[in-house]
């Protein structure tokens, strides 16, 4: 089996960001802030921290399978490879990463910060989803197992923050 740290690490570090975040600003959310206002903040920093987190993991991601596309086929044990292969890598785990990274940031500094989760959660609800998929149509992977939990740990911290931006406005209104 092919040795999996790098890539384990890097979504152990990307959740674990998020889930430190997520504790901190809940634990912060009874601080004594006088107000809705307060709370506001609060649940708009969460928020934007998720989308940070969210955006920078798409982009670390796209960035490091854009310039190693080997990475990936040898995470998964594909000894033959074609140029082809890498260039599909390239293309989607390089461009269409990149390019979910740049819209969720472009949504966050126009201040649609729901939309900008909701760009990073969906296509890791995808993901998630495609994994849970193969493992029932072709078999159990602790890779994809471990990769599909980490993405629904994603998608869940973005559904939050999503709400905690509803629950915000609907306090001040």
């Amino acid at each position: 089996m092919p040795d999996m740290s790098l890539e384990l690490t890097w979504y152990v570090q990307c959740n674990f960001c998020i889930l430190t975040t997520a504790a901190t600003c809940r634990s912060d959310a009874g601080s004594g802030v006088a107000g809705n206002s307060g709370q506001m903040m609060k649940n708009q920093r969460f928020a934007t921290i998720v989308v940070w987190i969210t955006a920078a993991a798409y982009a670390g991601f796209a960035v490091w399978l854009g310039i190693s596309p080997n990475a990936l086929l040898e995470a998964f044990g594909i000894d033959q490879r074609t140029p082809q292969m890498a260039t599909e890598i390239r293309a989607f785990y390089g461009g269409v990463e990149m390019g979910i990274a740049a819209v969720m940031l472009l949504l966050w500094k126009q201040k649609q910060v729901a939309s900008a989760l909701l760009v990073g959660a969906l296509p890791l609800l995808g993901s998630a989803s495609g994994r849970c998929l193969g493992i029932v149509v072709d078999g159990f992977s602790a890779l994809h197992a471990t990769f599909a939990i980490f993405e629904f740990v994603g998608f869940l911290f973005c559904v939050a923050g999503v709400f905690s931006l509803k629950n915000s406005v609907g306090d001040a209104t």
